[in-house]
């Protein structure tokens, strides 16, 4: 049993709320509902695994993106994640679902003077094997991305483990515009440097062990 437990973590300060208990043997691991804030937001969170049922539910609110920013020390990361997600499987099943919302994200690269900022949500559902995704996301200078994929699962019960099915067919769409200069802020070309406005149209299908990748990919104004 936990009672108390505070830290601070980037300047965001990490406080119980209320306590939780623990439980792990050789079969089975429980944690009870715990709740957390953080910063300016929270987080509570359950789990119960077992070889006959595994259950796992998790809820953030105001969730501080400033935490993620030692992932990548590069960059500044701010802003705020809400948000609901469970799952739950049974040798004859596995369901649940993710909706998150960006809030606000603001991704300043050392060297950069503006940041990046972008607000977006991601939707996802599972149930019989199979994962509908979509997510959305939209930046300044109206870049943005849209992703939508069907994927078949693989899962075990105990121990949780969920995978995609390499070998059934699955389907994923994506379509995206946006400045390439911006792009390559994420990734290290060195002494180079690219400029101009990417937008892209593709689909992917087939089977994850042999995927088939068609689609139209455009670049406009560019330099190098």
């Amino acid at each position: 049993r936990i009672d108390n437990a505070e830290g601070e973590w980037l300047t965001q300060q990490i406080l119980l709320e209320s306590p939780f208990e623990i439980e792990w043997g050789p079969s089975h691991l429980s944690c009870s509902s715990s709740e957390w804030s953080i910063g300016s937001g929270s987080l509570s969170a359950s789990l119960s695994l077992s070889p006959l049922t595994s259950v796992a539910d998790l809820k953030v609110e105001h969730f501080p993106l400033q935490i993620l920013s030692i992932l990548k020390p590069t960059f500044s990361i701010e802003g705020s994640v809400t948000g609901r997600g469970m799952i739950e499987a049974n040798h004859d099943n596995i369901q649940g679902a993710l909706n998150l919302v960006l809030e606000q994200g603001n991704i300043l690269h050392y060297g950069k003077k503006q940041p990046w900022r972008t607000k977006g949500s991601l939707q996802a559902h599972v149930d019989h094997g199979t994962l509908q995704l979509h997510t959305d996301l939209h930046a300044s200078e109206d870049q943005f991305l849209e992703f939508s994929a069907s994927l078949p699962l693989t899962y075990t019960v105990y121990p949780l483990q969920i995978g995609i099915a390499t070998h059934d067919p699955f389907s994923a769409e994506c379509v995206a515009e946006g400045k390439v200069q911006d792009i390559f802020d994420f990734i290290n070309i060195g002494t180079h440097h690219i400029t101009g406005l990417l937008s892209c149209r593709l689909f992917l299908s087939q089977t994850y062990a042999n995927p088939s990748l068609q689609g139209k990919v455009e670049l406009q104004n560019g330099t190098y």
